[in-house]
Order: C-alpha cells, then sequence, then structure tokens
C-alpha cells in the first residue's frame, strides 16, 4: 500500500495561540450530508483536568480550513458538575445531528479521573441532538443503560444499513473488565433499545475496549477493540468482530495480527479496510493497517507510519516493527502522559482520506487533521 499526504494542519486554535494552558485532545469526525466535516473534541486545562467541555469545529473544504469553534456542552454549567472525558456525533437519517458524551460527576480540582481515588466518582453518559445542524442542541438526556456499569464514550454514534441509529458504549463487566455494548434506535434517535453487548470477556481476562466501527459495503458492520490483558494491562493484537444483522448480534471477537491500541476502521468502496491505529512502541506514533478483504485478514508487514511521534510530523513512509518484549504495561497511570492519540479516519467525497488526532507540538496538546490519497492497487 502507498499513500500521499495532501497536507496537515492544526484544528484547535490553541497551537496558533500557543497556549498551553489549553488542551485539545480525544477527537471524533464525522462527515455530513452536504460534505461538511465535523471534528468534536474535549477541551481542558489538561488533557484529564476538571473543566473538559465538548467542542465542535467544521471544514468546508476537505479539513484544509476549519471554522471557529462551537460549545456543545459545558459540564461545569451544571449541579452536579459533569467533566467530559469525550465525544463524538453523527447525522442520522431524518437528517438531525446526534452527539453522544461520558462525563465524570463532581471532579474536583487536580483528581486525575482515571487513577483508584477517581473511581470514586460517578461516570455519567449523554445524548443531545440539534435539529438545526448544531446551532443548538436538546438537554443532554440519560438513557437506561442498565445493568452497564462505569460507562463511556470511545466511538461516534453511526447508521447502520437499515438506517438503525447505533450509539456505542464503553462499559464495565461484572468480570471486572472493560467492555463494548451498543444502543440503537429505529425511531432517528428519540428512543433506544435496552444495551446489546458487542465484546466482552466473561473470564475477565481481556479488555475489549475503545471501539471503532465502520459499514461494509455487504451491509455488515465491522468493530476494531483495543485488547489489552487484565492483570499485566499489556496491550495484545487488536481484536475484530462483524455483525450481519445491523448490530444486534456479534461475531466472537478474534485476533488480527498486529498491535496497536485504539484502532479505528474505514471502508474503501472497493472493499478494502483501512486502520489508523495508535502505536506506543518505537517507531512511536500512529501507523496505517489494511486488509483486502474486508477486515478478514490484514498485511502486518511493513504498516505505514503516519503521525511520527519521534519526529512531530507526518510521515507517509513504511516502516519496519522490530519485536516487542513480553512484560507489563501499566495502561490507566501512561494515559495522562500520552503525547499523541485518537485516530479517526473520514472517506470524503472526492475519493480522499481525512485523518483527525491530537499530538503534543511545542509544549501545547492540540487536534491536527491531515489529507491523505490511498494509492489503488
Amino acid at each position: 500500500m502507498q499513500i500521499e499526504i495532501l497536507f496537515d494542519v492544526a484544528v484547535s486554535p490553541n497551537l496558533a495561540a500557543a497556549n498551553p494552558q489549553s488542551s485539545c485532545a480525544f477527537p471524533l469526525s464525522a462527515r455530513l450530508a452536504d460534505g461538511t466535516a465535523v471534528c468534536v473534541y474535549r477541551q481542558g486545562t489538561t488533557k484529564h483536568s476538571h473543566d473538559g467541555q465538548l467542542l465542535l469545529q467544521r471544514s468546508l473544504d476537505g479539513g484544509r480550513r476549519w471554522l471557529a469553534p462551537q460549545i456543545v456542552f459545558n459540564g461545569l454549567l451544571e449541579r452536579p458538575t459533569q467533566t467530559v472525558i469525550t465525544g463524538g456525533l453523527c447525522q442520522t437519517r431524518g437528517g438531525a445531528l446526534v452527539a453522544s458524551f461520558g462525563t465524570v460527576e463532581g471532579l474536583p480540582p487536580n483528581l486525575y479521573p482515571f487513577g483508584a481515588e477517581g473511581e470514586r466518582y460517578p461516570l455519567r453518559f449523554f445524548l443531545t441532538r440539534s435539529e438545526d445542524g448544531g446551532a443548538s442542541w436538546s438537554p443532554p438526556a440519560q438513557p437506561q443503560l442498565e445493568p452497564l456499569e462505569r460507562v463511556g464514550v470511545t466511538a461516534p454514534p453511526f447508521v447502520a444499513a437499515n438506517g438503525a441509529l447505533c450509539v456505542p458504549i464503553e462499559c464495565r463487566i461484572p468480570s471486572g473488565v472493560n467492555a463494548t455494548a451498543l444502543i440503537i434506535s429505529h425511531d432517528d434517535g428519540r428512543t433506544f433499545s435496552p444495551p446489546l453487548m458487542v465484546a466482552g470477556d466473561a473470564s475477565g481476562r481481556l479488555n475489549l475496549c475503545d471501539a471503532r466501527f465502520d459499514l461494509l459495503p455487504d451491509g455488515r458492520l465491522i468493530a476494531l477493540l483495543w485488547t489489552f490483558e487484565q492483570g499485566s494491562e499489556r496491550t495484545i493484537a487488536v481484536h475484530r468482530a462483524f455483525s450481519a444483522d445491523h448490530g444486534q448480534t456479534w461475531s466472537a471477537a478474534e485476533s488480527l495480527g498486529f498491535v496497536g491500541q485504539i484502532s479505528a476502521p474505514l471502508v474503501l468502496p472497493d472493499g478494502r479496510v483501512l486502520a489508523a491505529s495508535n502505536y506506543r512502541h518505537p517507531p512511536l506514533g500512529s501507523l496505517l493497517w489494511h486488509s483486502l478483504d474486508g477486515g478478514k485478514s490484514w498485511a502486518v508487514d511493513q504498516p505505514i507510519q503516519l503521525w511520527d511521534g519521534e519526529r512531530g510530523r507526518m510521515s507517509g513512509k513504511p516502516v519496519t516493527l522490530p519485536a516487542l518484549a513480553d512484560g507489563e504495561e501499566r495502561v490507566w497511570d501512561e494515559l495522562q502522559r500520552f503525547s499523541f492519540g485518537t485516530p479517526d479516519l473520514l472517506l470524503l467525497a472526492d475519493g480522499t482520506v481525512l485523518l483527525t488526532y491530537y499530538a503534543t507540538l511545542h509544549g501545547v496538546i492540540h487536534v491536527r487533521a491531515a489529507g491523505i490519497r490511498v494509492a489503488t492497487l
């Protein structure tokens, strides 16, 4: 596979303002019916500060230029306060915008939400809706998610082939690990089904989480899952699951043979599937993998490096990955020190691909967008 990097620009304005007191991270993107690219992300004093809010920016030219941020939700105005962790949106079949976002309730200043002390504070899951293209939003509502616990958002809502609106949920299951579920709406996002499990390890050995989804040409759904061991917190190969009934049921999660953290799939019109994945070993950065058969098998040699975490720029060149040593990793402790991440992929109307992600330059954590042309094989 070969790619061409067309451009790489800052989305969030904090980089141009040289403002390290504003951290913009965890972008999730969507393409609207009129071709507008929309990027939703968290903004706060730091990546995990108590003052996180959900912002939205738009691009009318395929990601090269971005309009000023709009606020989707500011939980500091709520009582009790709601600290946004992350959120995403999509456009429903009926044309409305629906955003999902996760929060920590009542988080005090200077407390890391994913540490032992942070576990004391409730996680909340909200949905909000806009009928005017994002100019205004409905009061956030909490869908019924019982019996799921410790719920959150790691993927945007999406529309299945039958028009149903699917809203992904990360959750904790009784075995103690993180898992992935969905709620589904057949009335354009006004009411939802009870939670449906996508992937969860009842044995308590594996976390199957931070899922990302896309729609295959035959109508099936594919989910890619960050998979790490519960005891050692060691990230192992990305796992994959399929649904042939619009998200109601899912195949057992299976290894893809390459290691990565959050991995975002993008299905191309010819049936190839790309996956942009965080990679936190040398060569540090994000990698692009590909499948020629709809996500069944993957080329695992010489992926293409996207963001080069050592040089602080996009690469676009194949890399050879050294073998990984066994050992423990401390995922939850390391989250607050990650300097880049959450790649997301959009297919634009002209056939190019838009990558959104966050990175750190000059001490400023900010959201970026890169245009990519993928060679035809």
